[in-house]
């Protein structure tokens, strides 16, 4: 049971875009279909708040397994396991603006969503997989998050506007440069602030030469950003043409 949960060895290997992994995006990318396919019927369903409750329950809950085993096995890690990651702190958003019923942080999280898990869904840095929880726990934070974030958006009939892109620009930056600052202080590397992980620098060498990350994520911020407007702007044509 430690090993399932520590992972101190591998045991099942998981690797970027081996057949595990492609499963994985094409059932996402089935899901999210699925999802914008019943947009229309979304708003419908009964207890909204409960579903998104339900949601939120299940995020934290994961959170909590993960650092509780952690912390039981004797290896948790104050510089890799707080819950600074970008992922985790989207997740968290989540959770108090769906338990909460709070619309417009939403709005940012919305945004949030594409940047955070977006990149480690198609980038993963996990090595094991279905004997290992952090496997499990790494479906949940991320898929499970940007499905959860999709039905929220549709089911809410949420309208997302130009001031709300640049809010969510604006706590990106913030989130981006509060944990710069942290990690300069504790010697930690909270969403690669200070450098990017190994698997990516294996993956793809030439980003050795740039010698600030922080440059790096701010062009892949703007590009995942303007992806995260193509369901915005679909949507609100939509939401415009049912007013008249």
């Amino acid at each position: 049971m430690r090993e399932f949960f520590v992972n101190e060895e591998i045991g099942i290997p998981f690797h970027k875009f081996d057949l595990t992994h492609i499963c994985l995006l094409v059932l996402l990318a089935i899901i999210l279909f699925i999802i914008y396919k019943k947009r229309n019927d979304l708003p419908n369903i009964k207890n909204k708040k409960r579903l998104k409750v339900i949601f939120s329950i299940i995020l934290i809950t994961n959170m909590c397994i993960l650092y509780g085993s952690y912390i039981y096995y004797g290896v948790w890690d104050f510089r890799m396991h707080l819950p600074l990651h970008l992922c985790f702190i989207t997740g968290n958003l989540y959770a108090i603006a769906a338990i909460f019923d709070l619309k417009e942080l939403y709005k940012w999280v919305y945004f949030l969503v594409f940047v955070g898990p977006l990149p480690a869904i198609i980038w993963p840095d996990n090595t094991s997989c279905f004997d290992n929880y952090l496997w499990y726990h790494y479906i949940i934070s991320h898929h499970g998050l940007f499905i959860f974030s999709f039905i929220t958006y549709y089911m809410d009939k949420v309208k997302i506007e130009k001031r709300d892109l640049l809010n969510a620009l604006l706590v990106g930056n913030i989130i981006f440069v509060s944990m710069a600052i942290f990690n300069d202080i504790f010697g930690t590397t909270y969403i690669m602030t200070t450098e990017l992980p190994k698997h990516m620098l294996d993956l793809y060498p030439f980003l050795q030469n740039i010698k600030y990350p922080m440059l790096i994520l701010e062009l892949l911020g703007i590009v995942v950003f303007a992806i995260a407007c193509i369901p915005v702007y679909f949507r609100n044509k939509e939401l415009e043409s049912n007013k008249k």
